[in-house]
């Protein structure tokens, strides 16, 4: 039996790329994302089923649950610090809110195992230090509040089930 994977943000520069490594490893993958990217060029592998919309819309969550996928990779948000100031609000709900409605799908259909793309950003400034996992957290921008609340919600909602979650803290990319 093949692997269901769901992809949010499948379609982006890391979600592209994410996507035809699963792809190849011969994974059945469903991707989610609102193609709204800035500045990015978005890439649909053809060998995957591919759902356009926001993770935030109840309409896509419903379609996420009836294909139940046993691994989701999060990686929909809104993905830079400076459009949070333009509008906090959106850059919330993409990063928090729909952090925590994904989170909640993945209780409920017993999803095995949760990996959410966050960002260094949840550390802040810090110039004057190496930064590593061990460091304090303590976002000094929305995104950083934004990206780090998603993560909180994961913890929260996914605490006491049998989902393994995996954060992963991603620095500039190029």
């Amino acid at each position: 039996m093949t692997v269901k994977v769901l992809v949010t943000g499948g379609a982006g520069f890391i979600g592209s790329h994410l996507t035809n490594e699963l792809v190849k490893k011969k994974y059945k993958v469903l991707v989610v994302d609102n193609l709204t990217t800035k500045g990015g060029i978005h890439y649909i592998n053809p060998k995957t089923k591919f759902i356009k919309g926001d993770i935030t819309n109840e309409i896509i969550i419903r379609k996420i649950r009836q294909w139940r996928p046993k691994i989701i990779f999060h990686l929909a948000a809104q993905s830079a610090a400076e459009p949070a100031y333009d509008d906090p609000k959106k850059d919330y709900l993409s990063n928090g809110y729909g952090t925590y409605l994904i989170s909640k799908l993945a209780k409920e259909i017993k999803v095995k195992k949760m990996i959410y793309t966050s960002s260094c950003s949840v550390y802040g400034s810090n110039y004057e230090k190496k930064i590593n996992e061990k460091t304090l957290i303590k976002p000094d921008s929305i995104y950083g509040v934004s990206k780090y609340a998603g993560e909180m919600f994961m913890h929260q909602i996914l605490k006491n089930t049998s989902t393994s979650t995996v954060i992963f803290r991603i620095f500039n990319t190029y």
